[in-house]
C-alpha cells in the first residue's frame, strides 16, 4: 500500500497502457521496418551507382550528411517522445480522480475547477508532442535539401560527361529520390525502435522497484499472537487468552 500511496495511479497506468502498447505492438514493426528501409536504401544506392558511376562518389558523402542528421535528430527525438509519455500520467491521474468523486464534484459544484484542471493537463501533455512534430518537419525538410543535391550532382554528371552510359542516368534519378523517402522512413523506425526499448527498461526498472507485498524478512502475522514465536502453537490451544486488557464504553 506505500507504493501506491507514494506513486501516482498516472504512473501506474502509464507503464501498463503506452509502455506496454510499445513493447506489444510498435517493437516489432519496427524492427522489421528498420531492417526493410535498410534494404531499400542500399539496394537505391547500388542502382545510383550502377545508373551513374561518377556519382556513387557522392553517396558516401551523402551518408556521412545522413549520419550527421541522426545524430542530432535522434537524441532529440527519443527524449521529447519520453517527456511525451510522461506528460500523460497527470492527465491520467486527474481523469481517474474525477471519475472516482464525480458525485462528490457534481454535489459541491466542481464543475468548472475541474474543468479548467483537465485543461491544464491537456496543455501541457501536448507541448512535447508539438516539439516532437516540428523536431519531424526539420528532419523532412534536410532530407529533402540532401535528396535534391544528390539529384543535382547526379545530372550535373550526366552533363558533363555526354557518353553512352547517360542512358541510364533516369534509373539513377528515379532511385535518388527513393533513397530520400527510404532515409527518412529508416530514421523514423530506427527512432521509434529506440522508444519501444526505452519503454522496456521502464517496464523493467518498475518491476526491479516496485516493493513487493512478500518479502523474505517479513515476519508472518501469526507468529506474533504467540508470545513464544511459534506460528502453529495458538490454534493447538483451543483458547484465547485476554491478558492485562481494560475497555470502557464512552
Amino acid at each position: 500500500m506505500s507504493f501506491f500511496d507514494s506513486t501516482a495511479a498516472g504512473e501506474t497506468i502509464n507503464r501498463f497502457s503506452q509502455d506496454m502498447q510499445l513493447i506489444d505492438t510498435e517493437l516489432p514493426y519496427d524492427l522489421l521496418g528498420t531492417i526493410t528501409q535498410i534494404m531499400i536504401v542500399a539496394g537505391s544506392c547500388g542502382i545510383i551507382i550502377y545508373g551513374s558511376p561518377f556519382s556513387g562518389i557522392a553517396i558516401p558523402a551523402v551518408g556521412f550528411a545522413v549520419y550527421l542528421v541522426q545524430r542530432a535528430y535522434l537524441p532529440t527525438s527519443r527524449q521529447l517522445r519520453v517527456l511525451e509519455i510522461e506528460a500523460k500520467a497527470p492527465l491520467f491521474s486527474h481523469f481517474l480522480e474525477t471519475l472516482n468523486g464525480l458525485a462528490t464534484i457534481r454535489a459541491l459544484r466542481w464543475h468548472a475547477t475541474y474543468a479548467r484542471k483537465n485543461l491544464e493537463a491537456v496543455k501541457v501533455s501536448q507541448k512535447p508532442f508539438y516539439l516532437l512534430f516540428a523536431a519531424q518537419n526539420w528532419l523532412n525538410l534536410v532530407l529533402d535539401l540532401i535528396t535534391a543535391g544528390l539529384a543535382v550532382t547526379i545530372i550535373c554528371v550526366g552533363v558533363a560527361t555526354r557518353s553512352q552510359a547517360n542512358s541510364t542516368i533516369g534509373l539513377a534519378l528515379f532511385s535518388a529520390a527513393n533513397v530520400g523517402s527510404s532515409a527518412k522512413q529508416l530514421i523514423a523506425h530506427w527512432t521509434q525502435l529506440e522508444i519501444s526499448m526505452a519503454a522496456i527498461e521502464r517496464v523493467r526498472d518498475f518491476t526491479q522497484k516496485a516493493p513487493s507485498e512478500e518479502t523474505a524478512s517479513e515476519d508472518h502475522p501469526r507468529s506474533k499472537l504467540v508470545a513464544g514465536g511459534d506460528p502453529t502453537a495458538w490454534y493447538g490451544e483451543g483458547s484465547i487468552a485476554f491478558r492485562n486488557v481494560s475497555a470502557r464504553y464512552t
